[in-house]
């Protein structure tokens, strides 16, 4: 069934616009190759005895017009309108074959995919501390901060944990020339579809130990489903 089905997409198409395609290439001068006008071929004869009294300077500018003439002729003749048609339509059939072949198949059908996409930025390395009015008072006005704290930022670090087996388990610097930047994570996992255990933790303090956030859910994965997880501080974990 499936290659009946092939045989008839490429020759629904060929019957269909066929002899549609065969009257436009006649009226473009399929006609005139078959069976050529008296005009043509006197042109052409023009042609040829021109180019053999190109001898004297008369006769030389006499076989440049017919020349000429000849080859804006021969730019429109049918031969030519017939071979840029056939080019067209083979190009178009190898767009709209390679449109639908070969089969693209993204996921199996018993996995799912999850995404991992979080940039968040850890504490400071130092604790931030207070300034006294009289250390606002020195300060510029638009310095005035009411605490003083270290740019640069501890490192952070992220884990997933599926049915017990350690997915990912990474840590990143904080981005930036001074280390005052977000740590970036991005990773792309396929696992098999079906019902599953998720732990996710998340540590940005100074002490390096511990975990500041933890996420523990029970979720089911449909076949081909994309399960995107972020993090925001005001929420931690979000999965959609």
């Amino acid at each position: 069934m499936a290659e009946l089905t092939t045989v008839a997409f490429y020759l629904v198409p060929i019957v269909l616009f066929g002899p549609l395609l065969f009257f436009v290439l006649w009226q473009l001068g399929l006609k005139d190759v078959i069976r050529p006008s008296e005009a043509l071929k006197a042109s052409r004869q023009a042609a040829r005895q021109a180019a053999k009294d190109a001898a004297s300077g008369e006769a030389r500018k006499q076989a440049k017009v017919h020349f000429t003439k000849h080859r804006r002729e021969e730019g429109r003749s049918p031969v030519r309108l017939i071979l840029q048609a056939v080019c067209y339509v083979g190009f178009a059939a190898l767009i709209g074959y390679l449109s639908a072949r070969p089969t693209y198949t993204w996921l199996g059908p018993d996995l799912a995919e999850i995404k991992l996409s979080l940039s968040h930025p850890g504490q400071h390395v130092a604790p931030c501390v207070k300034r006294t009015r009289e250390e606002l008072m020195a300060l510029p006005p638009n310095m005035r901060a009411p605490q003083k704290c270290s740019r640069e930022r501890v490192p952070v670090t992220l884990q997933m944990e599926l049915d017990g087996d350690l997915l990912f388990d990474r840590t990143r610097k904080p981005e930036g020339l001074s280390g005052d930047g977000a740590s970036t994570f991005y990773a792309r996992l396929r696992v098999p579809a079906g019902e599953h255990r998720l732990v996710l933790r998340l540590r940005d303090n100074r002490t390096g130990e511990g975990f500041d956030a933890v996420k523990d859910v029970a979720l089911t994965l449909e076949p081909a489903q994309l399960l995107a997880i972020t993090y925001r501080t005001d929420q931690g974990f979000v999965l959609r």
